[in-house]
């Protein structure tokens, strides 16, 4: 297992010690799009709402000093992570997105 991974594992079992409610993370108030901000992590949330191109919403949630939450950074369906420098450099990016299934 490589060092990324070790750290995300590890990084998921002290967060898993926190027990928030969607509902709870969904009413952060919403970052200024025009105001540049910074987080020590993020949770990627699942919002629940269909887009108008049929993908499932996610919502960002920013934290910051010991994973204290910030702030909703934005909303979007499809998140592209950039992780050549991380897991392997043959491996550009991975795609994250959640389907709309009835």
């Amino acid at each position: 297992m490589n060092m990324f991974l070790v750290t995300m594992v590890f990084i998921f079992l002290i967060r898993s010690s926190m027990t928030y409610t969607i509902e709870q993370l969904l009413s952060l108030s919403v970052r200024d799009q025009c105001i540049k901000s910074t987080y020590d992590s993020i949770l990627v949330v699942p919002t629940g709402h269909k887009s108008e191109t049929g993908y499932m919403m996610m919502a960002i949630v920013g934290m910051k000093d010991r994973w204290e939450l910030v702030e909703i950074a934005g909303y979007c369906e499809t998140i592209l992570w950039k992780v050549s420098e991380f897991i392997n450099p043959s491996i550009e990016n991975l795609r994250s997105d959640m389907d709309f299934e009835t």
